[in-house]
């Protein structure tokens, strides 16, 4: 063997090998301009770059060993995989050992490295022993795999809808909701559309089905609208919202509301007949028989003709000038009743028919009435009085019945019945009816009516016939008198010849 011995192994690269003068001076790659000296930094998409050197001396004696480095170095941007370095040894050599080991076969080691990130590097000593003399050639060569990745952050938008609204709503009044539509995902969701099917408890004046177009919703992004309804039917109702967006997204929402309705019953009861002059009480009840509050109750009660107002109770006003008698009750609530009471005086005979109402805020007016029968009472007077007392026996005198009604209404059927003593003879009777003499009884016909403070003036002419203290005797009764009312008047009938 020669005085200089020079090892040359040979690899296979990805990237050329480099030699002494790369390794001093940086050469630019093949389509690239001469680098800067600013180095620009890797990108995600840049090619990977491996070197492979190997480090030798330049000779060595026979006998001797030989030591020699393989150098994997990555010089590209990213980092790389699966990296193996596989040599195979001259024939002219006996291999004695490597660091770190490697895995031989025959004339052939191998290294399984794994990752090499970018800007490191791996060196692997190999010690072998010439066998003869003369060149000695090794090949080393380099695999391994890269990879490109990209970052695309992947969202999802995602829909949550809420509904506010009232819980309990009286009817007619205005029933507001407000839908909120929230974007809770990471993505943002376009063609947001509201759509509200209202109940039949429920009205808009567009219709049924309401529909609001948000557009787009973007993450984090909420969404208010405010719907207006009126309460139009009584009843418990669910109002359900769904809300729908690009990509197939859905969500929905909902509340309950309960419309409420007051319903007023009014009920008035009172005696059914009183005597002028007497007070009459009434009774009036307010039943609010409804699921709601009723407001702004008011019963109004005008007095006929013949009814005179004489109290109310709860603070009722009376107004002369229109005899209307009213209460303003406020609010009554579900379930909930009011009595009151009107005190009258009896004024004037007849029937009368005590109409009352009672009313409230978006309440019908309901009517309640009573029927009284007014009557006056009779106070009937009788006087008798006989115009020539004493009388001789055989001259005549006239006795006058007078009937006074001094009661409140007329008296019907006024009889008078007169009866005679037997010192005295009947010979005529007048009066404002016929008159019937019957031994000693005189009967008038009834008086159909009599009526108050008016009188009627009965005349009876008799004889005397026997001498003494005589009774003339008359009988009063009326339809609302049965029972008769007597009177006597005393005469005295004389007779001079008597010793």
């Amino acid at each position: 063997m020669g005085s200089r011995f020079a090892a040359v192994l040979l690899m296979g690269l990805v990237a050329p090998v480099a030699t002494d003068a790369q390794k001093t001076s940086p050469q630019p790659a093949p389509g690239v301009g001469t680098p800067t000296a600013t180095v620009p930094a890797p990108r995600q998409d840049a090619a990977p770059s491996v070197k492979l050197e190997t480090l030798a001396p330049a000779s060595v004696n026979l006998g001797q060993p030989l030591t020699y480095a393989i150098v994997v170095r990555n010089v590209g941007p990213v980092a790389v995989y699966h990296v193996r370095v596989d040599d195979r040894l001259p024939a002219n050599v006996r291999y004695r050992g490597a660091d770190p080991q490697p895995t031989v076969r025959g004339d052939q080691l191998s290294w399984e490295l794994g990752e090499l990130p970018a800007g490191t590097e791996r060196r692997l000593k190999v010690e072998v022993e010439p066998t003869r003399e003369g060149e000695l050639t090794a090949q080393a060569t380099v695999t391994y795999s890269s990879s490109a990745d990209f970052r695309t952050q992947v969202t999802k938008g995602r829909l949550k809808a809420t509904k506010k609204g009232p819980e309990t709503i009286a009817i007619g009044e205005p029933a507001p909701f407000v839908i909120e539509v929230s974007n809770i995902g990471t993505g943002p969701v376009s063609n947001v559309v509201i759509r509200d099917r209202l109940p039949m408890g429920l009205q808009h004046p567009s219709g049924d089905v309401i529909e609001a177009d948000l557009g787009t919703l973007a993450a984090g992004q909420t969404k208010s609208v405010t719907l207006q309804t009126t309460a139009a039917q009584p009843g418990r109702y669910v109002n359900e919202v769904t809300v729908t967006g690009d990509g197939g997204l859905e969500t929905s929402a909902q509340t309950v509301v309960v419309v409420t309705q007051p319903v007023l019953s009014f009920r008035k009861t009172g005696p059914a007949q009183r005597f002028l002059g007497r007070e009459a009480e009434f009774d009036l009840e307010v039943y609010n028989s409804g699921t709601g509050p009723a407001t702004n109750v008011r019963v109004v009660d005008p007095l006929p003709e013949g009814l005179e107002f004489a109290a109310a109770s709860d603070n009722g006003v009376y107004d002369p000038a229109t005899r209307r008698v009213t209460w303003n009750l406020g609010a009554l609530a579900a379930g909930q009743r009011r009595g009151l009471t009107l005190k009258v005086i009896a004024q004037k005979v007849g029937d009368w028919t005590n109409k009352a109402s009672v009313q409230g805020d978006r309440v019908p007016e309901v009517p309640a009435e009573a029927t009284i029968h007014l009557e006056g009472v009779p106070a009937l007077m009788l006087e008798v009085v006989d115009l020539d007392d004493p009388v001789e026996v055989g001259n005549e005198t006239s006795y006058e019945i007078r009937v006074v009604n001094q009661g409140s209404c007329p008296t019907i059927n006024l009889v008078i019945v007169a009866t005679l003593p037997a010192g005295l003879e009947g010979l005529d009777a007048v009066g404002p009816t016929g008159a019937h003499l019957r031994g000693s009884q005189i009967t008038f016909d009834p008086l159909p009516r009599l009526a108050a403070r008016a009188d009627a003036l009965y005349r009876v002419k008799v004889r005397g016939v026997r001498p003494g203290d005589w009774r003339f005797r008359v009988q009063m009764s009326s339809d609302q008198m049965p029972a008769p009312v007597l009177e006597e008047e005393s005469t005295r009938v004389y007779d001079d010849q008597e010793r």
